[in-house]
């Protein structure tokens, strides 16, 4: 028994009947015989049909990814007022970027440089992105070292000090403060002993400044702002809830006491007491100046032996003694009429004791 492809060919070709399994084969080469005729090729209309597929084959295919580029161009075209704004950040970018070196800079420049203004400008940033009472504490506190640093460095160029920096530590102490009248009482009282500590370095470094240049108003009206300060601590460690009313209400606490000179002046020591060259309380007087007021009943007021006309109530000034102090004279038991063994008793103010 052939196989079935030769089977097909012989019927196909007469030679052999058609069986079961070749009939249904036979029956679609019969529907399949009118492909065997093929018209010829019309010119012209094989260019038409492949213009035709082409351009089905053009329609047919995916539409092209847009890049990032095109994306953006597209959106903003979509939204003009959100391209904008994008538009601006992206410029304050590219400008934040370059003034980065500039600010960076600008951190040790002192009140006569340029970029001091920046300097300023960055610390009120750094200052309004801190909002956390402690951090505004330390923050502040930092700020007022650079302001010492600005100070200590034109005292030592011998400049005047501008009154603009005094006036702005003072106006960050006082910030300093009110971020401490925050907190609770549990961390009022650490808070304040650190503030009181950085201000007591930058005291002891202010009397050092001060010696180089002891005329300077601005670094006096720091030194005040720094007591002061320093006063109003000291207030809120004995009394958190009167600190906090003081400070709300904007209420400075003044020292105790005047304020101690830089250097001792003759006459005067430390504490307004007397100081080495301060004259003593009670002199005795030796000679015989012109005659004191008599004590004594006399006639016409006169003791015997005195002479007429009036009598001076106060006596010559002693050498040496600082202005004010006048002496007085009072007659001895036993003193003669010029007046001979008279003892004067310093007063001041011209006052008999």
């Amino acid at each position: 028994m052939s196989n079935l492809p030769d089977r097909v060919d012989a019927a196909l070709a007469g030679r052999r009947a058609p069986e079961a399994d070749t009939a249904p084969l036979l029956a679609v080469l019969a529907q399949m015989e009118p492909l065997r005729s093929v018209p010829p090729r019309v010119s012209g209309m094989v260019q038409a049909r492949r213009q035709a597929f082409l351009a089905e084959a053009v329609s047919l295919q995916p539409a092209p990814r847009p890049t990032e580029r095109g994306r953006m161009v597209a959106f903003m075209r979509r939204h003009p007022a959100l391209a904008m704004g994008l538009s601006v950040l992206v410029v304050l970018m590219v400008v934040l970027t370059g003034l980065s070196g500039t600010v960076y800079a600008a951190q040790t420049s002192n009140p006569d440089d340029a970029l001091y203004p920046v300097k300023l400008f960055a610390e009120d940033v750094r200052l309004g992105l801190t909002t956390d009472p402690q951090a505004r504490v330390d923050t502040l506190l930092e700020m007022c070292q650079a302001r010492m640093e600005e100070m200590s460095a034109l005292a030592e160029r011998h400049q005047a000090v501008p009154v603009g920096v005094p006036a702005r530590l003072q106006a960050q102490l006082d910030a300093a403060l009110q971020a401490a009248a925050e907190l609770d009482d549990a961390v009022l009282a650490p808070a304040l002993e650190r503030m009181s500590a950085r201000i007591q370095v930058q005291t002891e470094a202010m009397a050092q400044v001060r010696r180089q240049a002891p005329s300077d108003g601005g670094l006096e009206q720091a030194a005040r702002v720094l007591t002061q300060t320093q006063a109003m601590i000291a207030l809120g460690l004995n009394d958190p809830q009167g600190f906090r009313r003081a400070v709300r209400s904007g209420a400075r606490a003044e020292p105790t006491g005047e304020r101690t000179p830089l250097a001792p002046t003759p006459g005067v020591g430390p504490g307004n007491e007397p100081g080495p060259h301060a004259p003593q309380t009670t002199p005795r007087a030796q000679g015989t100046g012109p005659a004191a007021e008599p004590t004594a009943a006399g006639a016409g007021g006169q003791t015997p032996g005195q002479g007429p006309g009036p009598q001076p109530s106060r006596g010559p000034q002693e050498p040496g003694n600082g202005p004010g102090s006048q002496w007085a004279g009072t007659p001895t038991p036993g003193g003669d009429a010029s007046g001979t063994g008279m003892t004067g008793q310093a007063s001041r103010g011209g006052r008999k004791p």
